[in-house]
């Protein structure tokens, strides 16, 4: 890596890139149950979107759903598996 930004835990595990970071405003991060979630930020309104990065050790986010009106939303389905994300606003 010859820019940017990375961040180790103290085990020496990558928790942070900013190669692979998302442009946006972070809502803040967030782990999401198996049984699913829906996380709405009433405060935004006029997002043009939102973005969902796992977390580096998640390698996956999963499926999710974005809404914008009538305040930004990000739905999780069900899917028995944990996940860790952060939310954006775009």
């Amino acid at each position: 890596m010859t820019y940017g930004l990375q961040v180790f835990n103290a085990s020496g595990v990558k928790t942070f890139d900013s190669t692979q970071a998302m442009g946006g405003v972070c809502l803040g991060f967030y782990t999401v149950p198996g049984t699913g979630g829906t996380y709405t930020f009433t405060d935004i309104t006029g997002a043009n979107g939102g973005m969902v990065m796992p977390h580096a050790l998640y390698n996956w986010a999963g499926d999710y759903t974005i809404s914008v009106s009538p305040h930004l939303s990000f739905t999780f389905p069900s899917n028995g598996q944990v996940r860790k994300v952060a939310l954006f606003a775009t």
